[in-house]
């Protein structure tokens, strides 16, 4: 294959190659360490370099896309969890990858062994392609998946540095030359194998992004406070009991994740946090919530299912901005009665906790699209359900509820309402107005009987009513797509 040079295309070449070539094209030989060049220069002859490569995928969920089918493929299966625990690359702005300026990709090819580090010369030939490209600075360079335990000391002398990527290598530590790259404000160094970050972190004070998730950190330095532009900040899957108590401090922090640490609190180190919009803590072993909480008033997003939870303050209420509320998989034993007050909310997930009793404010959340109560110990659930004429999906299947209320027959938008294996013995007739339903789920309730407006609801897709004590169908209740086994008197009755 030959290097590619369109704008918006890219090839993989040799590193030494581009240096030591002089031909329009260059070869790629096996094993070779690959880096991509946009917007290679004429040759001396004039000639163009051209490209014998399609141009390359728009830029998704991984940071650089190959070109070649067997690395693109390659790169998409080593990539499935690069979306979960490196989502800074979604954060990329287009303006850089249209703004002409040479992007470094050493994104490896099937073929190409790990490094344990990059030569001098190489490097050499990274500084040399940048410079031939007169005004145009090195801003992007993408080290990531290349077996690295160590940095060349000239990566310094990338002073217009703005993105560095050394996602998925062998780095036991920080590599002191990136505390150099004063310009920098993306670093990706998710899954490698850190166990501590060095104060000099602080100095990097235009970073925005910061991306440290599936290393083995057990606390993070104070010096992070320095850190005035951050924005955002990935530590999931770490080994954090912890965080320093200067983390408020990141007044411009919009996003963190600190899913699946080791994590005991949410304390009230995080109320200076007025500017984030997205809290995440799952899987932690979390047990308390600090009414600082109602502080973080831009917080859009707060996600803390799989913790140790038994009850939420008051203060969550006053969240105003806030349209995802996830606490599902906690002890929970009650939801504040002030939860209507949460007037944003578009999802609420309260999933297989102790929850006995829902309150009636929940009918004020006029937004809410999403409410996930199953596997509780609900006994009933409030007539106000019939407010939220904006729900979309209710499920409250594995509870003990015996009633469900009529009024439900007046949300309308509702697509998804999933009933099973509770001991409701009486579907009411006013759920025939329910024409949006398109999965219905009954299975493993009392049921005698179907009211027969219920064969109205002509977008269902999925009704189920298997293992109830049906003794009669209505005819257009047989006409939809509906399950019935694990009904005798049903199966009786029809032999007859």
């Amino acid at each position: 294959p030959k290097l590619g040079a369109p704008r918006g295309g890219g090839g993989f070449a040799d590193v030494k190659g581009a240096r030591e070539s002089k031909d329009s094209s260059l070869s790629i030989p096996a094993g070779a360490v690959g880096i991509e060049i946009e917007n290679i220069p004429p040759t001396s002859s004039g000639a163009s370099v051209q490209s014998t490569y399609k141009s390359r995928p728009p830029l998704r969920d991984s940071k650089y896309l190959s070109a070649d089918p067997a690395v693109l493929q390659k790169q998409k299966s080593n990539n499935i969890s690069r979306q979960h625990a490196h989502p800074h690359t979604h954060a990329r702005k287009a303006s850089r990858r249209d703004s002409g300026e040479i992007t470094v990709n050493t994104e490896p090819s099937p073929m190409t062994k790990p490094l344990d580090s990059l030569t001098a010369s190489d490097f050499e030939a990274v500084l040399e392609s940048a410079q031939a490209n007169g005004e145009k600075k090195l801003e992007r360079l993408d080290l990531s998946g290349r077996g690295l335990k160590s940095l060349p000391t000239d990566i310094k002398k990338l002073q217009q540095l703005k993105e560095l990527c050394l996602d998925s290598n062998r780095l036991e530590s920080v590599p002191s030359q990136v505390f150099d790259l004063l310009e920098l404000e993306e670093l990706g160094l998710h899954n490698n194998r850190l166990s501590f970050i060095p104060a000099d972190i602080g100095r990097l004070q235009s970073l925005v992004d910061l991306a440290l998730a599936q290393n083995s950190l057990a606390s993070l330095p104070g010096a992070l406070c320095f850190l005035s532009s951050l924005k955002r900040l990935w530590l999931q899957q770490n080994r954090l009991a912890a965080l320093p108590g200067s983390i408020g401090e990141l007044s411009a922090l919009e996003d963190i994740n600190l899913d699946d640490n080791k994590l005991t609190e949410v304390s009230q180190d995080l109320s200076g946090l007025r500017n984030l919009r997205s809290f995440s803590a799952q899987r932690n072993n979390i047990d308390s919530l600090s009414p600082s909480i109602g502080q973080l008033v831009s917080l859009v997003e707060l996600r803390l299912n799989s913790n140790a939870l038994r009850s939420v303050p008051k203060a969550i209420t006053k969240l105003s901005n806030l349209e995802h509320l996830c606490l599902a998989d906690n002890q929970l034993e009650h939801v504040p009665e002030a939860v209507g007050d949460l007037k944003s909310l578009v999802s609420l997930e309260l999933q297989r906790n102790q929850l006995t009793r829902i309150p009636k404010s929940i009918g004020k959340l006029h937004r809410l699209e999403d409410l996930s109560l199953q596997e509780n110990h609900l006994l009933t659930v409030p007539n106000e359900l019939g407010e939220l004429r904006s729900l979309k999906r209710l499920l409250l299947q594995g509870n003990k509820l015996r009633t469900i209320p009529r009024s439900l027959g007046d949300v309308t938008a509702l697509e998804e309402l999933l009933l099973s294996w509770n001991k409701i013995a009486t579907l009411p007739k006013e759920y025939g107005r329910l024409t949006n339903l398109v999965r219905l789920e009954l299975q493993g309730n009392s049921l005698r009987k179907v009211p027969s407006e219920i064969g109205g609801l002509s977008k269902l897709k999925s009704l189920r009513l298997e293992f109830n004590s049906l003794e009669t169908i209505p005819r257009s209740v047989r006409k939809l797509p509906v399950q019935l086994r694990g009904n005798p008197a049903l199966v009786a009755s029809a032999g007859r």
